[in-house]
């Protein structure tokens, strides 16, 4: 008995070190999140086990129902992380393969939950009954949009009146909106921004999560001006609507200031694998940019004055 309880301590400790280095070292907070989906209560089951066995029947079709689907979780790991691995550091990634890799990310955080929580019942039920209520509140908590959200904004002043900035908000041959991010921009139609215009770009996107050791990955992109106020303001949404930019000029002073917000959503399937608490990065992404878009804008609208 006391051997099982050194045991348990042995596995807390080295489970509370690694937890701590990647949660306040890495600043990984999607891997919190994986461990109190899939280990946490789980783990504290089978420790609470080896303390104290108990003789609960048909234990053994639990643990062999339990490993069958963490092979399955394996198995989606693999065949995905393999496709991933084939591809070349300059593939450029479509809305529609990341959408996949948000599947095969929230299939296996499934498998992998319910492998372990299977394999638990059949040792300490309370403690599988336990994990299915967490995991079913923080799905619940997951689907709310405004717990998905965060906004930003960005403010300059400019020293040119606000028919000037305008002209060079809209005029997209001026370029103030290609960052050096951008590998390439097309505005249809060509020419000056109007209500419906799509921007279809490629750009390099920084993860929030590295792989293969990689900070950033060009993503292929589409956005359309879904609201424009003539000499005012027009607002740009990206095709899988997670994200919305606003553009907004008013006269002040002599001069103009320019007010771009920016609104991130994450999705769903995002949220419950744990990326939504990463959001924060995601908008110093976009602030950056935004900047960057401004401090251009403020060149060439002053310029043209």
């Amino acid at each position: 008995m006391l051997a099982l309880q050194f045991l348990a301590a042995v596995v807390l400790a080295v489970v509370a070190v690694q937890l701590a280095r990647r949660v306040f070292v890495r600043r990984d907070f999607p891997f919190l999140v994986r461990f109190g989906q899939v280990l946490a209560i789980p783990g504290a089951g089978i420790i609470a086990y080896l303390v104290q066995p108990t003789n609960f029947p048909y234990a053994t079709w639990f643990a062999i129902a339990g490993v069958s689907l963490l092979f399955i979780s394996l198995g989606i790991r693999i065949v995905t992380g393999g496709r991933a691995e084939r591809r070349s550091r300059d593939f450029v990634w479509a809305s529609e393969d990341l959408s996949r890799a948000r599947r095969a990310a929230l299939a296996v955080r499934f498998f992998e939950a319910a492998g372990f929580t299977t394999l638990v019942f059949g040792l300490e039920p309370p403690f599988a009954l336990a994990n299915i209520v967490v995991n079913g509140v923080w799905v619940l908590l997951c689907l709310p949009s405004r717990l998905r959200e965060t906004t930003g904004e960005n403010v300059i002043d400019i020293a040119a009146p606000p028919a000037a900035v305008w002209r060079a908000m809209t005029d997209v041959s001026a370029g103030v909106w290609k960052t050096e991010r951008v590998i390439e921009m097309e505005y249809i139609p060509a020419g000056r921004m109007q209500l419906g215009t799509k921007i279809r770009s490629v750009s390099r996107t920084p993860l929030t999560q590295p792989w293969r050791g990689l900070n950033e990955i060009p993503i292929r992109s589409e956005s359309e001006v879904i609201d424009l106020v003539e000499g005012s303001s027009f607002t740009v949404r990206t095709s899988d609507k997670r994200s919305w930019t606003e553009r907004k000029v008013k006269a002040e002073g002599r001069g103009s200031v320019v007010r771009m917000t920016s609104r991130f959503r994450v999705s769903i399937a995002d949220a419950i694998v744990g990326n939504a608490l990463q959001m924060d990065r995601a908008m110093r992404t976009y602030r950056e940019t935004a900047e960057q878009q401004l401090s251009r804008l403020k060149g060439a609208a002053e310029g043209s004055a």
